[in-house]
């Protein structure tokens, strides 16, 4: 249970990360 937990945590910190370095590259890219 606990590691299916951190493992659905990481994925949702991964996909924030990725989301902010989009961000990030795209208004740079401006």
């Amino acid at each position: 249970m606990k590691f299916n937990f951190s493992l659905k945590i990481d994925k949702e910190v991964m996909k924030a990360i990725l989301s902010v370095i989009t961000l990030l590259g795209w208004s740079l890219s401006k």
